[in-house]
């Protein structure tokens, strides 16, 4: 049925609406804005949470630590935990390539259990708090009420930044104590800390694999967009916005066709011997236009008795549907870089809206 002209005039008005709001965003999160993760408002900054000494790591101050002891209970509570496998499975790839959906089909072909670490996760639960107990008042910045703005609370996400990726790596070192299977969530853009992290898996007895999505910077843009919009019409808290600085920073190539996490995953699963898999999965800016645009292998190398990486036998056709693996499902993701960021220009975005 085609829409009344009122029902046109209505969705005009609100495209106009998610337009300037999200001009407002892209605004107040570059780098060193009051939306940044390294901006006055962020709770790493608030002497009340976090406190450091000179020459000692941030700490969260007793009370903030009673939050996190919470919330790392309600994280387990809701997610449980992996069994001791000592399998782990390494993600990479830009925001929005589709690594919630590889991520669950590589879990479900294992059969096991593992401790899902996402830092988003515990964006989330740390916004939910704030929610909850008033304090998200301390992390709305002036200068959006300035603008006659109210933001959304998972607007607000890069500001626990810090604070959930402190969160993430506690229950990443106690699922690495414990010998646990593990599912390591990001976009690894840093080959460095990428190598570090595999070295000490390698370390502790792990087997590794390596299971990079890939996507265009263009298709990266518009999902992050399309996500964010869809969150803002339906979720309570809001969508949360991926700082555009961060976003092209994951690319090192000015037409956005190189990213930096796919070299990083293939660096690792190339100079760490404990990597018995790796996988290359990518979607084109045309197949990412499909109503079926998942991601589709492109590589896959396994380890032989040898030491060395070849390309992996195909397994026999099967008509057996994918089963999605529900353990835990999240629906953004993103980390943070602090690497040189090529301005790739403002893209126009779904409804003409500027990414």
């Amino acid at each position: 049925m085609a829409e009344t002209p009122a029902e046109l005039a209505a969705r005009a008005e609100l495209l106009r609406e998610l337009a300037a709001r999200a001009e407002l965003l892209r605004e107040l999160s570059r780098d060193d804005g009051p939306l940044s993760p390294d901006s006055p408002h962020a709770t790493w900054r608030n002497p009340e949470w976090f406190q450091q000494a000179p020459g000692e790591a941030l700490k969260p101050t007793p009370q903030r630590y009673v939050l996190h002891q919470r919330l790392l209970a309600q994280f387990y509570e809701e997610h449980g935990r992996g069994e001791t496998g000592h399998q782990v499975i390494m993600l990479a790839g830009p925001p929005g390539a589709g690594k919630g959906t590889i991520r669950d089909q590589v879990i479900t072909e294992t059969g096991q259990r593992f401790t899902v670490v996402d830092p988003d996760e515990f964006k989330t639960l740390l916004i939910r708090a704030a929610v909850e107990d008033g304090s998200i008042e301390k992390l709305m910045p002036p200068e959006a009420a300035e603008r006659g703005t109210p933001l959304a609370p998972m607007e607000l996400a890069a500001l626990v930044h810090e604070e959930s990726s402190h969160l993430a790596s506690q229950v990443r070192e106690d699922a690495i104590a414990l010998g646990e299977n593990i599912v390591i969530d990001g976009v690894m853009a840093n080959q460095d800390k990428a190598l570090h992290l595999a070295t000490q898996l390698a370390r502790a007895g792990y087997d590794i694999q390596v299971v990079d999505v890939e996507v265009p910077a263009e298709v990266s843009r518009r999902r992050i967009l399309q996500r964010w919009m869809e969150q803002t019409r339906t979720s309570e808290l809001g969508g949360r916005w991926v700082p555009s600085e961060f976003r092209e920073s994951v690319f090192d190539t000015p037409d956005g066709t190189n990213s930096r996490s796919d070299k990083a995953a293939r660096t690792v699963a190339e100079q760490i011997p404990q990597v018995s898999q790796y996988r290359r999965f990518f979607t084109t800016t045309e197949q990412a236009r499909q109503p079926t645009g998942t991601p589709r292998l492109t590589g896959h190398l396994q380890r032989d008795e040898n030491g060395r990486l070849r390309a992996a036998t195909p397994p026999p056709a099967t008509t057996r549907p994918t089963i999605q693996a529900s353990y835990p499902h999240t629906t953004t993701r993103t980390t943070r870089q602090t690497t040189h960021r090529p301005n790739h220009g403002r893209n126009p975005g779904p409804h003409g809206i500027e990414l």
